[in-house]
């Protein structure tokens, strides 16, 4: 299979691949074989110019995976699921690493987990497709953060406090529409000692999940960029899960990313759970957040394996397509490499060591 031809390599800032492996109970080599379903594996990372990004470790509640959205006059909502238990959550991330390292082991060179950006950007001079781990949810760490230092040593390198629902740290939003972020408590005195400590170890902290309260405490903590690694506009799409433009606002005001996330149910703006979306519609939310905050504030979230995307994305080979729709819808070139790559890696540089 060939590559791209397209300038444009994109470092995507949230996927859930290793969580599919391990659900599917396929082994590392599935990543550089393909053609096991899902959204994202080597060859079709190659073929679009996916070069790296995130990795989710999540922890799924199996009684939640088995509910539906509830459907109403206007609207859904999906019920808010309860906490997972630190012993579930360790077993679960410590089979997640497993997989991970079996992908690089089996990838023959192809790819590559880093630590550093000046590995990073290693990888990304010699066409190796990079990795970096990251924490949906900390439902995996000490609630006293005592033991966030070992996950650093383990590679973790991002952070998300909360997934949507609650747990030692903090509070999620719900996956609901029409919805605003504002549900629920703030950050535990936990979770800002988590934030805290993250943050002096030179982690990413994500606030994709986290309450609008959760967002604002994390924001006069003042110790780190505010960071959004998928996400959307609620000015566009009214879901609980998407950025105000208040919000939004105090992103850049810190030097922070947001990325923009292909999930159907946070870009559709529309009550209709069924209904699929164009390329405009992911590049309408490209284009608002943009004008709004500047683009390079603008990035690539996809959440690919882990949501229903658009079938026009519904493959990272289709990757081009989303850059050709946003070159067409005015953006420049300079733009496109800040949006595609260049966005993520400033912000990188800032908050990684090394």
């Amino acid at each position: 299979m060939s590559e791209t031809s397209s300038p444009f390599r994109v470092f995507d800032g949230h996927n859930d691949t290793l969580l599919r492996l391990w659900s599917d109970n396929l082994p590392g080599a599935a990543w550089t074989e393909g053609g096991k379903g899902g959204h994202l594996d080597g060859p079709k990372a190659r073929m679009g110019g996916f070069g790296g990004g995130l990795f989710a470790l999540f922890v799924p509640n199996e009684e939640h995976e088995r509910t539906t959205m509830e459907s109403g006059p206007g609207g859904w909502r999906k019920p808010m699921p309860p906490k997972v238990s630190r012993d579930l959550a360790r077993r679960t991330a410590d089979a997640l690493l497993r997989v991970a390292r079996e992908v690089e082991a089996q990838s023959s060179g192809g790819f590559r987990w880093v630590k550093t950006c000046g590995e990073l950007e290693h990888c990304w001079q010699a066409g190796v497709t990079a990795g970096a781990l990251h924490f949906e949810g900390a439902e995996p760490v000490d609630p006293d953060g005592g033991d966030l230092a070992e996950w650093h040593k383990l590679g973790i390198r991002s952070l998300g406090p909360v997934w949507s629902r609650p747990n030692a740290f903090g509070h999620g939003v719900p996956l609901a529409y029409p919805a605003g972020p504002d549900e629920g408590p703030g950050l535990t005195p936990e979770g800002i000692n988590l934030v805290a400590e993250a943050a002096r170890l030179g982690m990413l902290v994500d606030l994709a999940h986290l309450n609008e309260k959760g967002f604002w405490d994390v924001a006069e903590l003042a110790v780190t960029p505010l960071v959004s690694t998928h996400t959307g506009s609620h000015k566009l799409s009214q879901t609980a899960r998407n950025l105000t433009d208040r919000q939004a606002k105090a992103v850049a005001e810190t030097g922070g990313v947001i990325g923009i996330t292909f999930a159907i149910n946070d870009l559709r703006g529309t009550d209709k759970l069924d209904a699929d979306i164009t390329l405009d519609r992911v590049a309408d939310h490209f284009a608002y957040f943009s004008d709004l905050i500047g683009p390079e504030h603008v990035a690539f979230g996809s959440d690919w394996d882990g949501t229903s995307v658009p079938s026009e994305l519904e493959s990272a080979e289709n990757l081009p397509r989303l850059v050709e729709r946003l070159s067409r819808r005015g953006f420049s070139n300079a733009e496109l490499t800040g949006l595609c790559h260049g966005n993520w890696f400033r912000l990188l540089r800032r908050v990684w060591r090394g």
